[in-house]
Order: C-alpha cells, then sequence, then structure tokens
C-alpha cells in the first residue's frame, strides 16, 4: 500500500477505516457500523452492515483498533512485520498452504499491511486464520476471520452436528462434553433408533430397548458385513476379510449416519460407494479441497471419516443416472434423403 493510498486523518488524528463490506457514501466519511452478524456456524461476531447509502457502492471494514491503524500509517512494512509477529506469521503460513493445497487468496491478502488492516489483531495468540466457509477454499476478508481451536474443530466439513427438542445445534463431540457422555456412546445410541435429543439428553446408564428398524428388533450389523465382503470379493478381488466387533459397529454407524442425511436406502449408497471406491476418493478429495492420501481398498475409518463426501457422492451419481435422456437433435434435413 502506497502513501496516496493511506486513509485520511480526522480532526482527532485518527485515519478513517478503509471501506470494507456493504455501501460507503461520498458525500460523507461516517459509517454505520453499529449492525452485527454472526457467522453461520456460530463462530465470533463481527461487525457489518447493510445500510443502503447513496452514491459510490464500496466495502466497509470490520472495526479496527485506531492504534493498529496508525501503526498501519506510519511503520514501514519490516517494521509492521517485526512488531505483529504473530499475526504475520499466520499470514505467511495461509499463503504457503495456499499454494501447497491450491486454495485461493484474494488481492487483498496479498500483502501483509492489506491483510493485517483487514482482519485486525489476533485476540489471543493461540488463534489461527480460519475459513467461515470451510468448503469456499478462498481466502478473502469475506471468508477469513481468527478463531480458537475449539472453534476450527467444529467448523469442518466432516463435523457432525446434533439438534436438540429445543434447537440448540452442537457439533457431537461438543455434546459429548457438555452432557458427560463419549461421541461414541451417542452415535450409538441414534443408530439404534434414538432422537437426536433423546441420545444427547438421557442420562449415562440408561439401557432402554431400541425400537423396532427394517432387521427385526434391532438393527444388525450381518447386512452391511455381508454387502462388504460381496463388494471386496466381486470388485477388488479381495476373498476374505476379518470383521472385529469395532468394525461392524462403525458400519452399523455409516448406515445410521447415511439415513440421517436424507438417505433412504444406506445399502444401495454402501454399493456404489465401494464398487466405484476410487471415483469416491477422489470426490472425498474435491470435497474437502486439500490433498490427502487415498486407500487404493475400500476403508472403513476412511468412509466413516469422510461420511458426508460419501452420502454428497452418493446423491449426485444417482442424480446423474436418473437424469433423462434427451434425443439428440438432427443436423440435417430427412427430405433430402
Amino acid at each position: 500500500m502506497s502513501a496516496k493510498q493511506r486513509p485520511d486523518f480526522d480532526e482527532l488524528g485518527i485515519p478513517y477505516v478503509k471501506p470494507y463490506a456493504g455501501k460507503f457514501s461520498s458525500d460523507s466519511n461516517e459509517v454505520d457500523m453499529s449492525a452485527t452478524s454472526a457467522s453461520p456456524r456460530g463462530g465470533e461476531i463481527f461487525s457489518s452492515t447493510t445500510r443502503d447509502l447513496p452514491n459510490t457502492v464500496v466495502t466497509l471494514r470490520r472495526k479496527c483498533d485506531p492504534k493498529l491503524l496508525i501503526d498501519i500509517h506510519n511503520l514501514t512494512a519490516t517494521e509492521l512485520s517485526t512488531k505483529y509477529k504473530s499475526e504475520y506469521s499466520s499470514w505467511k503460513n495461509m499463503k504457503s498452504r495456499s499454494k501447497r493445497v491450491g486454495h485461493v487468496v484474494d488481492p487483498e491478502y496479498e500483502k501483509f499491511v492489506d491483510f493485517l488492516e483487514s482482519i485486525g489483531v489476533k485476540p489471543d495468540s493461540s488463534y489461527s486464520i480460519d475459513r467461515i466457509d470451510p468448503a469456499n477454499p478462498e481466502y478473502s476478508p469475506e471468508n477469513c476471520r481468527w478463531a480458537s481451536k475449539k472453534l476450527q474443530t467444529w467448523n469442518r466439513t466432516n463435523t457432525i452436528y446434533l439438534t436438540d427438542d429445543n434447537g440448540k445445534c452442537l457439533p457431537a463431540a461438543e455434546w459429548g462434553i457438555q452432557t458427560g457422555l463419549s461421541t461414541r456412546a451417542i452415535a450409538g445410541r441414534i443408530s439404534r433408533g434414538w432422537s437426536e435429543h433423546e441420545a444427547i439428553h438421557t442420562p449415562k446408564g440408561d439401557r432402554r430397548k431400541s425400537p423396532p428398524t427394517s432387521f427385526g428388533s434391532t438393527e444388525s450389523a450381518e447386512p452391511y458385513v455381508i454387502l462388504w465382503r460381496d463388494i471386496l470379493s466381486t470388485h477388488h478381488n479381495i476373498e476374505f476379510v476379518a470383521f472385529k466387533a469395532k468394525d461392524k459397529k462403525l458400519l452399523k454407524d455409516i448406515g445410521s449416519l447415511l439415513r440421517q442425511g436424507g438417505i433412504d436406502d444406506p445399502f444401495a449408497a454402501l454399493r456404489l460407494i465401494l464398487e466405484d471406491w476410487s471415483g469416491f476418493t477422489s470426490h472425498a478429495v474435491f470435497f474437502a479441497h486439500y490433498k490427502f492420501e487415498q486407500p487404493i481398498y475400500p476403508s472403513i475409518e476412511f468412509l466413516i471419516r469422510w461420511i458426508n463426501a460419501a452420502g454428497d457422492y452418493y446423491l449426485k451419481q444417482t442424480a446423474r443416472k436418473s437424469k433423462p435422456r434427451t434425443e439428440p437433435k438432427l443436423t440435417w434435413n430427412r427430405s433430402e434423403f
């Protein structure tokens, strides 16, 4: 940022904030920053505005510490990176990570001074950059914030959220912390047909009978085991697979989570995914927006980790197959023949 681009100073010697996110009046330097909006996943609240102001349409920045703005105006790039060492380190890591995994960095984040002016100072040294929408690979002012490790753990594409009857929505792991239940216990209750509210709030030790399912009094893992072995034998040339009790439990959880995601027939979904395992793992990489090692053969642990990608892949594949084919248009005149 050159000296000519620096914000003008007001009567008190404090520079005006460079506009960011909204509308701004060219007739006045006054900006309404009173309105606030929270991130869609319940993160920290940032200032923004939807006020319609005449003339010039630009963007309003988040509220920024006047001391930081003075430093931005007066310090050189080297002095700024030295004084705000933690923020500079996060900015460097963001850029190197983007080059490594193919994420996009907004032009406004190319220079550290612009990045710092946009996002502000960290609330705490333990905070790091978080993309508000993890499915959006772009690092931009609209999609970035400082977030704690706990918030970043919540804000993942494969995080499973549960909602009780009071409308409170939290990740399954956070519900476990608040209620004293393990995440496995909550998932097990849901797989046995309990409602989300019952699975969350029923005290530990309640061993009431599960409601009947399509497999009898309680859902069995055997149909999933038979399907898994059949697909591995016919499509992957693996004749026998040993299943431990843990593996069977995870298979039941996979079926329950697919149902919970709106898939009526989890067996059809599981069959399609196992038969086209390489296609699914490639979709999981695309779904996650970063590269990672893909297992060559079907893996229960990998599948349950990327269960959201599995459901998305199945729905897209079935939608593509069910799409009616259109007759090709003729490019000649039949009367000529």
